[in-house]
């Protein structure tokens, strides 16, 4: 039978120490991210694997991990999807994973819908906050109680929440700012159609948006709408953005771009306006084929909510810990590589 790697034999044969070692294998701080690539390298042609299944068959204690995040918008089954996929993957580990759905973000039913996993008893929690500070107080509550929260999609980053797994939301907004300058020619008027203000996912893509075009030098004008989250008001908002002459128009949400990105069809003003959108659909996959969608920014939420059930597990299981963000890497999408890209919903 063939030895099973050690720690210790990762670290003799890279001549770093044991510590070094398990510091790059458990996401800690205090080394470089060079000599943790490095590790990670070596660990993975040396054939070692963390005992994490040895553990886990030893505890008598199945752990419980709950997720909340909104069922009425096209964006969060891809999430679902990745929740599931890590959920699959821990069965093994004794490991359950609960879902619960609430209806709308800003629909204030988050702390409900916790209230019944703590019922049931939960040892951690991924959540979508729908405002960037109403669930602050328990999230506060079940991290001082020892229970492990990240944030989805969106944060609440007063709250002493572990970390947010997200696109950064800033620098989303500013790939598409600096996506939509070059499409301009850094002058013209912009209309950017946001979901609501005081959700901090949206918020900061606006801002890094007005940052960028800020930024380029030219002369670009920007206009600022809440869709609330409304595919009928998306459709109906850039219909009239059509009939006013705008240049360009940033959709900073999976869901209005769908609708907006109907409405610019049904203007017959794609050509001469610019649509940058958001995230992939099914329903939004013909726009960027058929150029009514220059671009969009693909956001990944089937990593989002895979890292999210994951680290919740690293956490519970080794005390991995993590910085105040995790953020998925986003990706221009057009129609020219959107076959790399799958969408769930």
């Amino acid at each position: 039978m063939a030895k099973r790697v050690t720690i210790k034999d990762i670290a003799a044969a890279l001549d770093v120490s044991i510590g070094t070692v398990d510091r790059a294998l458990h996401n800690r701080p205090g080394i470089k991210r060079e000599t943790r690539e490095r590790v990670l390298r070596q660990a993975k042609l040396m054939g070692y694997e963390t005992n994490q299944l040895a553990k886990s068959l030893a505890r008598k204690h199945q752990l419980k991990i709950g997720c909340v995040f909104p069922s009425e918008y096209r964006f969060y089954p891809d999430i679902e999807a990745g929740i599931n996929a890590a959920a699959e993957e821990l069965v093994d580990h004794n490991v359950q994973v609960l879902l619960r759905k609430t209806g709308r973000l800003r629909d204030g039913r988050e702390a409900g819908s916790i209230a019944e996993l703590l019922e049931i008893g939960i040892h951690a929690l991924a959540v979508c906050p729908g405002h960037r500070s109403q669930i602050n107080e328990t999230i506060n509550e079940l991290v001082d109680g020892g229970t492990p929260v990240v944030t989805i999609a969106t944060d609440a980053p007063e709250s002493r929440r572990l970390t947010c797994v997200s696109t950064d939301s800033f620098n989303n907004g500013q790939m598409a700012g600096d996506l939509m300058a070059n499409l301009l020619n850094y002058q013209g008027r912009v209309a950017i159609l946001t979901g609501f203000a005081e959700v901090t996912d949206h918020d900061e893509k606006v801002r890094g948006f007005l940052d960028a075009i800020g930024a380029c030098g030219g002369e670009i004008e920007a206009d600022i709408f809440e869709t609330r989250e409304e595919t009928e008001a998306a459709y109906r908002l850039v219909k009239e953005c059509a009939a006013k002459s705008y240049d360009g128009i940033y959709i900073n949400t999976a869901t209005a771009t769908v609708g907006g990105a109907a409405a610019l069809r049904d203007s017959g003003k794609y050509r001469e306006i610019k649509l940058v959108g958001t995230d992939l659909l099914r329903d939004s996959i013909p726009f960027i084929k058929e150029g009514v969608m220059r671009a969009v920014i693909f956001q990944d939420p089937f990593m989002q909510g895979y890292r999210a059930v994951k680290i919740l597990f690293d956490v519970l299981t080794v005390g991995t810990r993590y910085g105040p963000t995790d953020f998925v890497r986003p990706a221009i999408v057009t129609k020219h590589n959107i076959h790399y890209y799958r969408c769930y919903s």
